[in-house]
């Protein structure tokens, strides 16, 4: 399970005392086609345009997402995985912040740059994760950066701070939720992949192997919906990684499209009816708010926060894949349901403006950059 370090994000900031210029590293083991991943290139390219600096370590860049050129990207001078836990873990930044978005990285940073850590929360770590000792692991590594180190932080929603630290009562400055890019995720209705449909309705899934992500409870849900309904009805159409999903599943054929850059997703989305997703458990997912912008019809579970069950969507509990099942069976031969929802989901996509989002980031990090000397000053090497 080691490979979940690949979300490894740390970013250091130093701020100029009179412009009040950041200095912004990222440092990542990986980027590919994750949301979080996605998300801190925006932020990235966000902050260049408000005239701060960006530096980039990485040790693979393998991505459909677009890269702003002005990013200053480095590779990491140590091989694999364990090469850049070891970078972060040995290296004292030149920085007043450093941002980090594993718990578990916020740890080892301390021993070399204390209160200069700002750890930011895309989800729950302990989700990551199906081995009890590592889930063990990884509410130690909470218990100890809330309650003994006392770690600055940041959330990708109200619900992941309550469930995180539930002893301290989020301030706006704590929350910083995620957005998409509007002028990029809208519904195009003359979507190149509207001549792909073949059938009434179309389902589409995003894949991945992470547990969390309840594929196979997904999996389940689809099954169980073949009993209840004909396969004439509906088809499905799959993104993201393709080796982890069938050709057919109960006799329905899957259209596996693969990892996609944006604006194919845009399309992608904008041709479809459903975006079905069995996830356990999420920060503030991206692609849902793509996909709701895009017009398609969420049905969801519970984690997915930004969804409201009836309203913009149709929520089941965790893990129950009849009940998913039963609301795709609604959402696939309610016609009329299913354009309510869609109208309700499109509305509700002016509130996931990304240029909203970076605002309160920005606003965020020069407000603790501008903490006192004595508590984020730690002697640093050159970036």
């Amino acid at each position: 399970m080691i490979y979940h370090y690949g979300f490894i994000e740390i970013l250091y900031i130093r701020i100029d005392a009179f412009s009040k210029c950041m200095h912004i590293t990222f440092l990542r083991h990986s980027i590919h086609n994750r949301g979080s991943d996605l998300i801190s290139l925006d932020y990235s390219s966000f902050l260049l345009k408000q005239g701060h600096q960006v530096t980039y370590w990485a040790n693979v860049v393998n991505t459909e997402f677009p890269i702003d050129p002005k990013i200053k990207f480095k590779k990491i001078p140590h091989k694999g995985i364990l090469g850049t836990i070891f970078f972060a873990l040995s290296s004292r930044f030149q920085t007043d912040l450093l941002y980090v978005d594993l718990i578990i990285m916020a740890c080892l940073a301390w021993g070399q740059n204390n209160k200069k850590v700002l750890y930011f929360s895309q989800d729950y770590d302990v989700s990551y994760y199906r081995s009890w000792s590592l889930r063990i692991l990884t509410r130690i590594a909470y218990w100890l950066c809330n309650h003994i180190l006392h770690v600055h932080s940041i959330y990708a929603s109200e619900h992941l701070a309550r469930e995180i630290n539930p002893s301290v009562r989020p301030n706006k400055n704590m929350i910083v939720k995620n957005g998409i890019d509007l002028t990029k995720f809208f519904k195009n209705n003359d979507s190149k992949f509207i001549s792909l449909r073949q059938k009434p309705v179309v389902v589409i899934i995003f894949v991945r192997q992470d547990y969390r992500k309840g594929l196979d409870i997904a999996r389940k849900a689809l099954i169980t919906l073949g009993q209840m309904t004909s396969s004439q009805n509906w088809e499905l159409w799959a993104i993201g990684n393709e080796s982890f999903i069938e050709k057919k599943l109960n006799g329905v054929k899957i259209s596996n499209l693969g990892f996609l850059s944006q604006e194919d997703l845009r399309d992608v989305l904008s041709a479809g009816d459903i975006y079905f997703s069995a996830s356990r458990h999420e920060g503030f997912n991206i692609l849902t708010m793509q996909a709701m912008a895009c017009g398609c019809v969420p049905v969801v579970t519970q984690p997915m926060s930004m969804v409201q069950h009836n309203i913009t969507g149709l929520v089941s509990p965790v893990e129950n894949w009849r009940d998913l099942a039963v609301n795709l069976d609604k959402a696939i031969n309610d016609q009329t349901l299913r354009h309510q929802l869609q109208k309700g989901s499109l509305k509700s996509a002016h509130d996931f403006d990304l240029r909203e989002r970076c605002k309160e980031l920005e606003s965020s990090l020069l407000r603790l950059s501008q903490l006192p000397e004595d508590l984020l000053a730690v002697p640093a090497v050159n970036s």
